[in-house]
């Protein structure tokens, strides 16, 4: 088993191009599709000829890619973790309001 890196996946008219590579070989769960390049990183079971637009890589550099997207998406804000995070503010302003009503009125 290879690990590859296929350059200018997406062609013009926007299908994938996997420079001939019989897909069915790709380990499933392992492709990676950095948001900032147009390439495919992935585990494959068949023969390869590599070129230049397929290069084999090797586990660090595929680790690598893979830890940096974990990080975008980490980074992303979705709908629920913006909701969760006006919830906090909401909670933390209630308890001042809270603190500056129990403390103005000498409890």
């Amino acid at each position: 088993m290879e690990i590859l890196k296929v350059s200018n996946l997406i062609q013009s008219n926007g299908q994938a191009d996997y420079k001939g590579l019989d897909i069915s070989k790709i380990q499933a769960g392992s492709q990676l599709y950095p948001s900032t390049e147009n390439t495919a990183y992935f585990f494959y079971s068949g023969e390869v000829q590599a070129g230049p637009e397929v290069t084999v890589i090797d586990q660090a550099t595929y680790d690598n890619v893979k830890a940096q997207i974990e990080q975008e998406l980490a980074n992303i804000v979705t709908p629920e973790k913006k909701l969760e995070q006006l919830e906090q503010q909401q909670d933390l302003m209630q308890k001042a309001i809270d603190d500056l009503i129990l403390s103005g009125s000498g409890l």
